[in-house]
Formats: structure tokens, C-alpha cells, sequence
């Protein structure tokens, strides 16, 4: 998506429920679209391919098929909100999970009205926005480019609650994070290249930053002489503003002839005005100095990082396993690192998991020491524990994963996190 567009409403029935019947509206936007019914996976949706074709793509790993997420299949109602037109229309929509592979799964959502085995489309979550606040934005998957799903084109949005056992529902959150803020695009390569880009100092912050009055003279024509300019005391400015500092030059004004014209610069002149150190030594500098703007302000320009959080489509690629044996049977707990907030989400999901299983539940209760053994290609094998109150140190890890650039560059590396929990 471009710079320009913004987030677009795929409800063009003007009904409340109108979602709910945009299967043609979405296949000619290139979305795909396929047949819940268990029985008509087989049957294509006009030219596309059927829901079990992209099945067979995925187990020999050939375009197309979507991406997908980790774990078995909640049972239960999910609730979207359309991005676009929530603040006109504040209605939700019912999303589902279906079973993909043995061990992934899809968020979908119905297109064909009433009928709960019509039509369907499949949704892609997308790397999490810092601007919606507890909301996990979704984007209609489409087979066209390659069919990966991680490259769209459409500017649909829907928004579910990230974490659903937050103290405030989807319509509150959303209403909070949503309402007087314009419509946004998510964070592309071509957008952060943008925000990486420096803009100029506002008119009206420079207008605020007055310099300090000079008690000496204008010089006349021949003479020398510096004008110390106090350096003000650093002030906290936002990231992404150019820090003024404020130096202090030794100003020289060539003699004339009378004339009053500045004489032309020498080719062979290697050394313009010598610059005042602030320990009186006068050092001359290169004559491209003699070009700068007569404002004795100079501007730094900080550039902005980008973003190395782990994005939604990387940390579904991170699993967390941990195993214990009891009783001559070995427990296998999996969960992925987005499904976890934070290190006491891990901990809350294991104990719902083991709450069964008395010695397991026993053992997270008095757990002290958390060991998580990992490997990234090419890399030596890492082990990082971390003390159960540590969330700083559970935040490192994800750090480092995040910096590694094996998930951004093989989009179907599992990276396994085996983890070990000590009394």
C-alpha cells in the first residue's frame, strides 16, 4: 500500500451486517476466497484454488498458501471490528478458527450471509501497530503475487482484541484507541524508510528558540573578531527531532577596495575563515566552512532506527516447549511466543495447561529458575535463565531474536525454545 491510501471498508451494502455478504466485492480485489463446508474444500471458488489445494502447497512447501498460526483450534466466538468504518459504524464481526495442519491453524471469517458452511476468506495477522493499544490487527489473505500472504495489496483491516483476557472489551478498546485518531497504514519497508528520513526544524520551533543577545559590535570592514555564543543547556526533544546546537565561530570580514563587492573565492585557496576553539587556539578549517548559511545555527540529524520488535508472523515462528515425565509419561506443553504477554503470560498459560497434572502444577508453582535453550542457524547454542519475576530478562530474549536476522530472512524457520523450570 502506498503512503496515500488509507485503511477501506469492503461492506459496500450499507447494512450493519453487510460484511457478512462481500465475497464478490473481496474476489475482485484479489482476496481468495473458498467453501467452509467440510465437504466443498475440495471445490474451487471461480478461479481459485480450493481450500484443500492450498493444504497440499503447505505440506510441500509451494506457493500458494497462507500463513498460519500455531496451536489448536479455540473453540468459541471471536470479535472484529472493521478499522475503517468502526467510528461511523460501530458493529462487530464474528471471526472463527479452523484447523489448517495438525498443528496450525487460521483465523476466518464467514462471506456468504446466514450460511455458517458458505463462503469464506481467510485472515492474516500483521505485525503489531505501538498505535492500537491492545488491539491485534488482521488483513484479508489474496493469491495474488506470490500467494504467501505476506505481501498484500488490499487495504482491509480488522481488529481483535490481542489478549483476550484484558479488563476492558473489544468496543471499549477500540473506542478508545480509535476514536479522534485519522486513519493509518501499517509499518512497511517503504514507510520506515520514511520515518528514518529527517525533516527539516519547523518554523515555529526555531521561532521559539531565540538567540541570545551579543553585546559587541557589528565589525567594521577589515577587522576580526569573535562572538561568543553561550551553549545553552540540553533540553529533552522528541526522537525524531534534529537536536540545534549552537557553536561559537570567529567571524572575518574580507577587506575591500572600496568597491564593496566580495571578491571572488581562489581555487587555490585550501583554508577559509580560521575556526575559535573554545580554548583560544584559532585552527583553520576547509574552505567548504566559507559556504555555510550566515545563521549561526547548525542542525544535527538523528536517524530513527527501525523497528526490531518481534512482529506478529516472527514470533507465531518462535515456540516455547517444555516437557516433564511423570509416571513413565512424558507431557509436552507447546506454546509460541505470541501467544504469550509478557513472561507471567507464560506462566499463567503453563499453569492453565498443567493444572491437571498435580506435579507439574506443583513444580510451577515453586519454580525459582527458568532455562530457555535455543539455537539460531549458524550460531552456537544459547542458554538464558531467567529468575520467575525476571520480565526484563524474558523482554532481553525476545531482543535477541528480534536482532537475529534468521526469521527475516526464512519466513518458514521454527526456531524451538526448550525450556527447563528448576525448584
Amino acid at each position: 500500500m502506498s503512503a496515500a491510501e488509507t485503511y477501506a471498508c469492503f461492506n459496500k451494502h450499507g447494512k450493519r451486517n453487510g460484511h457478512y455478504f462481500s465475497a464478490m466485492h473481496l474476489y475482485d480485489c484479489g482476496v481468495w476466497i473458498g467453501y467452509l463446508a467440510p465437504e466443498r474444500h475440495g471445490e474451487r471458488f471461480r478461479n481459485l484454488p480450493s481450500f484443500n489445494e492450498l493444504k497440499t502447497n503447505s505440506k510441500r512447501y509451494q506457493d500458494a498458501y497462507p500463513p498460519t498460526i500455531p496451536g489448536k483450534v479455540t473453540e468459541g466466538r471471536r470479535e472484529a471490528i472493521c478499522r475503517a468504518c468502526f467510528t461511523e459504524q460501530p458493529a462487530t464481526i464474528e471471526l472463527m478458527e479452523i484447523s489448517f495442519t495438525p498443528r496450525n491453524k487460521l483465523v476466518i471469517m464467514r462471506l456468504d450471509g446466514t450460511d455458517k458452511d458458505g463462503m469464506f476468506c481467510i485472515l492474516v495477522p500483521q505485525p503489531n501497530d505501538r498505535s492500537l493499544a491492545g488491539l491485534q490487527p488482521y488483513r484479508p489473505y489474496e493469491i495474488i503475487n506470490d500467494g504467501r500472504g505476506y505481501d498484500l495489496v488490499n487495504n482491509f483491516c480488522l481488529l481483535v482484541l490481542r489478549n483476550k483476557s484484558q479488563h476492558l472489551g473489544l468496543l471499549e478498546t477500540a473506542n478508545e484507541v480509535l476514536t479522534n485518531q485519522a486513519p493509518s497504514i501499517p509499518e512497511t519497508e517503504e514507510s520506515t524508510e520514511r520515518t528514518n528520513s529527517i525533516s527539516p526544524i519547523p518554523s515555529h520551533i526555531l521561532s521559539d528558540m531565540a538567540l541570545p543577545a551579543v553585546a559587541q559590535p557589528i565589525p567594521s570592514v577589515g577587522s576580526s573578531i569573535a562572538i561568543p555564543v553561550p551553549i545553552p543547556e540540553p533540553q529533552p526533544m522528541p526522537s525524531p527531532m534534529p537536536s540545534v546546537v549552537f557553536t561559537e565561530h570567529t567571524i572575518r570580514v574580507p577587506e575591500t577596495n572600496g568597491n564593496n563587492k566580495r571578491p571572488a573565492p581562489q581555487d587555490d585557496d585550501q583554508n577559509g575563515p580560521p575556526l575559535k576553539r573554545h580554548d583560544g587556539e584559532v585552527t583553520p578549517v576547509s574552505k567548504r566552512t566559507t559556504q555555510l548559511p550566515a545563521t549561526p545555527i547548525s542542525t544535527e540529524t538523528t536517524v530513527i532506527p527501525p523497528n526490531r520488535d518481534l512482529v506478529a508472523s516472527q514470533s507465531q515462528r518462535v515456540r516455547i516447549i517444555w516437557n516433564q515425565v511423570i509416571d513413565d509419561t512424558e507431557y509436552e506443553y507447546i506454546h509460541t511466543m505470541y501467544e504469550c504477554d509478557g513472561f507471567k503470560g507464560l506462566q499463567r498459560l503453563l499453569a492453565e495447561d498443567s493444572e491437571h497434572e498435580p506435579e507439574a502444577a506443583q513444580l510451577l508453582a515453586e519454580a525459582r529458575l527458568w532455562r530457555f535453550a535455543f539455537q539460531l542457524p549458524g550460531a552456537r547454542k544459547k542458554v538464558t535463565t531467567l529468575r520467575t519475576e525476571s520480565e526484563v530478562g524474558f523482554e532481553r530474549l525476545q531482543d535477541l531474536l528480534a536482532k537475529s536476522s534468521a526469521l527475516e530472512a526464512d519466513l518458514r524457520l521454527q526456531i524451538d525454545l526448550q525450556l527447563t523450570i528448576l525448584k
